[in-house]
């Protein structure tokens, strides 16, 4: 999609210019648009972001609750069928890996997901299982159908386990952080209902932390660590890796990848075969 065409269809916009591109990502295009003297975010979809099977309308209602709370953006127009989405523009600095080496910025991370997970939201349940079965597809290789039936006996082992759910972002990586007047999270595309440890473990694993930086970010969520947060970072970590392969590997398929996916899919897939299933 054109983002100058789109923006004349959009009434709510008239008038709207586009200032820049500021991403470009496999399933979807993020532009920098100016309106009436303010910046807002213009996103469309790619023509691969069906296969995905992304809710937009859960995102939409996912934005409505955590713009409320200052803890991401406010949503200002969404055209759920073509995949178009407005979002107010945050001023801030986007994160990179070097914000999570500090051990202070690390804890003001864990502090603003103890507040979105303290939200009260009835929002879509994450249903990874059927993710999986997704990517498997789009994959259609025996090397990715292995993949996933190990991912989801992992994730199965993992569910064993009754634990409180809560609406969690899901994909908390710094790229995805803003730090402004607040720091708040951006990119709400997977956020759904689940285990809070989840988002603990997409920033650990993701990041590759040590030990020094995951004793910071479990003494910082939590009052108290116990063996059993330990144990279950350690399961979800190994969980996001899986899913951060198949997730690659079906970006690849679609023929979809930037450099940066290329570099990620090997350096993921070298990690997964180190560390083997647990």
């Amino acid at each position: 999609m054109n983002p100058d065409q789109v923006l004349a269809e959009i009434e709510l916009l008239a008038g709207a210019r586009v200032v820049s591109k500021l991403n470009s990502g496999p399933v979807s295009d993020s532009y920098l648009i100016e309106h009436n003297a303010e910046q807002f975010v213009l996103r469309l979809d790619t023509e691969v972001a069906a296969a995905f099977g992304l809710d937009r309308k859960a995102e939409a209602e996912v934005l409505a609750i955590v713009s409320r709370h200052g803890l991401g953006p406010e949503l200002k127009y969404a055209d759920l069928r073509r995949g178009i989405q407005v979002t107010r523009y945050i001023e801030g600095r986007v994160w990179t890996e070097t914000d999570l080496q500090d051990e202070g910025r690390i804890t003001r991370l864990a502090e603003l997901l103890r507040q979105l997970h303290a939200l009260d939201s009835d929002g879509q349940p994450l249903n990874l299982n059927a993710k999986v079965d997704n990517y498997a597809r789009i994959i259609g290789t025996a090397e990715g159908r292995e993949l996933a039936e190990e991912t989801q006996q992992l994730l199965a082992r993992l569910n064993e386990q009754s634990v409180s759910q809560c609406l969690c972002h899901n994909d908390a990586n710094c790229t995805n952080l803003i730090d402004g007047q607040t720091l708040k999270l951006i990119d709400w595309e997977y956020a759904a209902i689940g285990d809070p440890m989840f988002d603990l473990a997409v920033i650990a694993e993701h990041h590759q932390f040590d030990q020094q930086q995951t004793d910071t970010l479990l003494n910082a969520y939590f009052s108290e660590v116990h063996e059993e947060h330990m144990q279950r970072l350690h399961g979800y970590r190994s969980l996001y890796l899986h899913l951060l392969v198949l997730w690659l590997a079906s970006v690849e398929k679609l023929g979809k990848p930037g450099a940066e996916q290329q570099v990620l899919l090997q350096q993921a897939w070298h990690r997964l075969h180190e560390t083997g299933v647990d």
